[in-house]
């Protein structure tokens, strides 16, 4: 169903039952209420199976709104609300010991809260000082920082400071927030679903409806559901593919898509303007809720097995589990998890699985692992084969379960190399498999590797995946819909990915566009080049990261994980080729393209603001012994190659990101520093019709390269 269908027809039965009128709204807002509250009406009665429930739920009811009331009348909104007593630290110094006392009065986490006054009796004012002195910066990735106590780290007051900013930002830009409700949605790290439950919480305070996931999703089931259900937005607290002492905080707006500039520094402007204050009543609430996941901690912490249902590998939610958290017994408050499953793998297969209308079953299907890398996905790749009819993969069981520990990788990124896929090599080898496949902790992103005749395993990286997904997609695309004219359909990639997308969209016909690094810009231009009336087919950044655009506007490695492995199916099947192979031919017909990428570590990207300095104060004019033709600077908003000498593409004053297009094209070197790690990274790219010239080049600008970002 298109999302148009969806959005215009009427609402459900539920809508009889609605508690306040929806005279006056939007279809697309009255739709959303009417499905929320037919999903909520089931559920709540699942959730309240006995009277003793529903009591409790009462009681805890009446419980908040009067605390509410009572905190409204002692204070102002954007007075603080403390919890006990107030502290006193002589060892401290004025400023640190007046910041732990702020701390102190907004955290009813015992765990952390006891952190801190550890440090606070030990008189320890330098470490309380890093705690407690910077801010949390919120960004277009929403969150990303190490959990733990303090105004710097993730944990409960940031959480609930951060979705405070949001639901004010929301209240104010969107009139129809009360009707078309917030998604939210966790991977499987420590603490990620308490986050998840105490930014309900926060919507669920202004009476905002909540479909709250009731176990750990993939990240791009969360941007699915945004779209999907028509919400106003979409939180998911996940930390990818970083080490496991982080967490962090996604937003997601209206049309599906991560935010982008302005409307990340207009929230941010918006928890600013909060404060530090924690809503009178909040608190009261918060501590409430942390009281009774004590209580039933024991069935909130399920084994992974408990949400299987073995006979057909459903995603299953668990009831009491859902019912232990007090949030759960709000009204507002739903799991959107069986419907989203359904309609995720029923739109997954009609757009994406051409087997099912064009071929017949495979005949000597490939054997394949998978590993999700102790991460969330495996349930619902397991349950992607089955909706495209692929045969079972063999699991790395090792590594199936969520573990927020990640104990069998160094780091749990699938981009790492050896020490990520030893396990995943080691179980291909045992079990004959000419394919290993895994996602990162999150599921968004997608690694592959092939066996090759000489018993070793070939990694593909995002950009050999890329071209594969996209010739894969549109050559069968053209022949479903062969009176669609290709100038009509999308395919973008960002700037720092291989150009041999852009020359298979000449190539074909295509509509290409790039854009800057990251999913938020490819989805939100996916997005805009669907309202001009475009098909968005595809879109892919090197990072391992390729989104399909008729489903959602964000990368999703559920999805490339079953349309790849049907292309590899096929092309043996029918041609007789491996995945090189393939390759190989896609680059006969397409060009050959050397890219290479690498980066240096620092322990902050301030360091790095010393290279982009050097670099500023005088251009290179040769590397890599090409000259450099054109240089683009996305940090001074230079752009030599265009008329104004401005780059087309948005530019923010003092990015680290620069770009040497050398010999007119034929070779491009980028160097950028990371936006979630202090990472300064390079990616260069030559063409040239002799694959052995263009490698040569590409060893010398690798060289240049490397002596340019020194630090």
């Amino acid at each position: 169903r298109t999302r148009a269908s969806r959005r215009d027809r009427p609402p459900g039965d539920g809508s009889a039952a609605l508690p306040m009128p929806a005279a006056g709204l939007s279809a697309r807002a009255q739709h959303g209420l009417g499905a929320f509250h037919s999903t909520a009406k089931p559920v709540s009665r699942a959730l309240c199976r006995s009277l003793r429930d529903v009591q409790r739920w009462r009681a805890w009811s009446d419980y908040s709104r009067s605390a509410g009331r009572a905190a409204g009348r002692r204070s102002s909104r954007k007075e603080c609300h403390r919890v006990g007593s107030t502290h006193k630290f002589a060892d401290l110094s004025p400023e640190v010991a007046e910041r732990v006392e702020q701390w102190l009065s907004f955290d009813v986490n015992q765990e952390s809260r006891e952190q801190v006054e550890s440090l606070a009796q030990a008189g320890d004012d330098r470490t309380l000082r890093s705690l407690l002195g910077d801010d949390l910066k919120f960004g277009t990735a929403g969150l990303r920082a190490k959990v733990g106590p303090g105004f710097c780290s993730l944990n409960d007051v940031t959480i609930l400071q951060t979705t405070q900013g949001l639901c004010s930002y929301l209240e104010k830009t969107d009139p129809d927030l009360r009707y078309r409700g917030v998604v939210i949605g966790y991977d499987g790290r420590r603490d990620s679903q308490r986050f998840a439950e105490l930014a309900a919480a926060v919507f669920l305070h202004r009476m905002v409806p909540v479909y709250l996931f009731s176990t750990c999703v993939p990240t791009p089931v969360v941007a699915f559901s945004v779209s999907y259900k028509s919400s106003a937005a979409g939180i998911v607290v996940t930390a990818s593919h970083n080490p496991k002492e982080y967490n962090g905080y996604k937003v997601y707006l209206d049309n599906g898509c991560q935010i982008i500039s302005p409307y990340d520094q207009e929230i941010a402007s918006e928890i600013k303007a909060e404060g530090k204050a924690i809503w009178p009543g909040l608190l009261d609430e918060v501590k409430a809720m942390s009281a009774r996941q004590v209580e039933h901690r024991a069935v909130l912490n399920l084994q992974p097995d408990e949400a299987i249902d073995s006979d057909d590998g459903e995603v299953a939610r668990s009831n009491d589990a859902a019912g232990a958290a007090s949030v759960w017994t709000h009204s507002l408050c739903c799991d959107p998890l069986e419907e989203i499953q359904c309609e995720y793998f029923a739109q997954m297969s009609g757009n994406l699985c051409f087997s099912r209308w064009s071929a017949p079953p495979l005949e000597t299907p490939l054997r394949v692992a998978y590993s999700p890398l102790h991460g969330v996905g495996g349930i619902w790749a397991r349950k992607a084969f089955s909706a495209f009819r692929l045969p079972p993969f063999i699991e790395v069981k090792e590594q199936f379960d969520p573990d927020p520990d990640f104990p069998t990788v160094q780091f749990p990124n699938p981009e790492e190399g050896a020490d990520t896929w030893a396990l995943a090599y080691a179980t291909g080898d045992a079990e004959a498999c000419s394919l290993v496949f895994a996602n990162d902790p999150d599921a968004d992103r997608l690694a592959v590797a092939e066996k090759q005749p000489d018993g070793t395993w070939r990694s593909f990286s995002g950009n050999e995946i890329g071209i594969l997904l996209a010739h894969w997609l549109w050559t069968n695309f053209k022949e479903r819909f062969p009176k669609v004219a290709p100038s009509k359909v999308a395919v973008l990639s960002s700037t720092v990915s291989s150009r041999m997308l852009r020359a298979f969209a000449e190539a074909e016909g295509l509509h290409f566009e790039e854009t800057l690094t990251g999913f938020k810009w490819l989805g939100n231009r996916a997005a805009s080049l669907e309202e001009q009336g475009y098909i968005p087919l595809f879109a892919f950044e090197e990072a391992i990261g390729f989104m399909f655009g008729t489903i959602l506007k964000d990368k999703d490695g559920i999805s490339a994980l079953a349309v790849f492995c049907e292309m590899a199916n096929h092309v043996r099947q029918h041609y007789g080729r491996s995945v090189v192979e393939q390759l190989e031919w896609l680059s006969l017909q397409y060009g050959f393209f050397e890219y290479r990428q690498g980066y240096t570590m620092a322990e902050s990207v301030l360091a790095f603001e010393a290279v982009y300095e050097k670099l500023r104060a005088n251009y290179p004019v040769s590397l890599g012994g090409l000259v450099v033709t054109s240089i683009r600077d996305m940090g001074t908003g230079l752009d030599t190659s265009t008329e104004n000498k401005k780059p087309a593409l948005p530019w923010v004053a003092g990015d680290l990101m620069i770009t040497f297009t050398l010999a007119d094209g034929k070779a491009v070197l980028t160097l950028r520093a990371s936006g979630t790690e202090p990472k300064l990274k390079w990616y260069l790219e030559v063409t040239d019709p002799d694959k052995n010239e263009a490698l040569k080049i590409a060893q010398c600008l690798q060289d240049d390269a490397m002596r340019l970002i020194a630090t």
